[in-house]
């Protein structure tokens, strides 16, 4: 019996890893689409005006695993569920039934003390570039660099240890 007990607590752990992958790549996909309204815009150098933006307010549903806004410390006790912090303007993930030292990707891992809880804190950056103003582009390069021009910026949500 405590074979079946096993397989099911993996099965949860997988399924809660692959919510929180999705809602990741959600919320990286609607970064990068700010990004492209940015580009189409003409107007690139303004992405430093979203620099530590709440990424949940890009996507049409919010609601699903999402709490709002408040201090990490306000939800210690909904593990599972996404917050965005405005004191530290990340958006942060509680896991359930991983932790992050569990779950193998490198970029998820944290190292916390035993009194403080597992959050996965990510943050919309604003990276410059460091493209010339050169027009000619050399073979290879991305339609983001090309896109991207000296001193302007393009959006990323970046992975942030406390």
């Amino acid at each position: 019996m405590w074979r079946l007990s096993e397989l099911v607590e993996n099965e949860l752990v997988s399924a809660e890893i692959a919510q929180f992958e999705l809602r990741l790549s959600e919320l990286k996909s609607a970064v990068l689409l700010m990004q492209a309204s940015l580009v189409a815009k003409d107007d690139v150098a303004s992405a430093a005006l979203y620099e530590g933006a709440n990424p949940m307010t890009l996507l049409a549903d919010n609601a699903a695993h999402y709490l709002g806004e408040m201090p990490l410390s306000e939800a210690e006790n909904q593990a599972g569920k996404w917050v965005y912090d405005p004191h530290e303007k990340v958006i942060a993930y509680l896991p359930k039934s991983f932790s992050s030292s569990r779950y193998q990707a490198a970029e998820y891992a944290l190292k916390v003390t035993d009194s403080q809880p597992d959050w996965l804190r990510f943050k919309v950056v604003a990276l410059l570039s460091k493209e010339s103003n050169n027009t000619s582009h050399k073979r290879g390069s991305t339609l983001l660099k090309r896109l991207v021009h000296t001193r302007q910026s393009r959006l990323s949500l970046e992975y942030v240890e406390k």
